[in-house]
């Protein structure tokens, strides 16, 4: 079932933790620049889960409870589970080669991109959403100003 997309519920239920939730400037468009994002939660890691309430995929998108769950095996590697509001949407294995990737999911029937880097201190999961309208990662207004077609999220797990 490695890199497939899944609808099983198994139950899990977020719960509090030692989130810090940090919303980048307000600013008059999204951005997808490397420097910032729209939204930026900062998560303890504890159990090997990483929990971070009140995401957001998109500007006008419900808060939702985000938890991914890494599993260690000595022989396989482990695996990566990432649930939102206690569904579980997309599992992999991840092994001492493989601790990065990229896959489109669909959540609140939009398309979005989950990047996700299990390299080094701190663990990095990023969500990326094109906003409706948008011509892609760059567009370019009237105002002579290039603006980002894509709304952000990015989540930091640390120990």
């Amino acid at each position: 079932m490695d890199n497939q997309e899944s609808n099983t519920n198994f139950g899990v239920s977020c719960q509090q933790s030692n989130t810090n939730v940090e919303y980048s400037p307000i600013s008059d468009q999204p951005s997808n620049t490397p420097r910032r994002s729209d939204q930026v939660i900062y998560a303890v890691i504890h159990g090997g889960q990483i929990i971070a309430p009140n995401a957001c995929f998109s500007a006008d998108d419900d808060k939702h409870n985000v938890m991914i769950i890494l599993m260690k095996n000595e022989q396989e590697g482990g695996r990566m589970r990432l649930f939102v509001d206690g569904v579980m949407i997309y599992q992999v294995a991840i092994t001492r080669r493989k601790t990065q990737g990229h896959v489109e999911l669909c959540i609140d029937r939009k398309t979005v991109e989950f990047f996700y880097d299990l390299n080094q201190a701190p663990l990095k999961f990023f969500f990326r959403t094109k906003i409706d309208g948008g011509g892609g990662s760059e567009i370019y207004e009237e105002a002579s100003k290039w603006v980002e077609g894509y709304y952000t999220l990015l989540i930091l797990g640390a120990a």
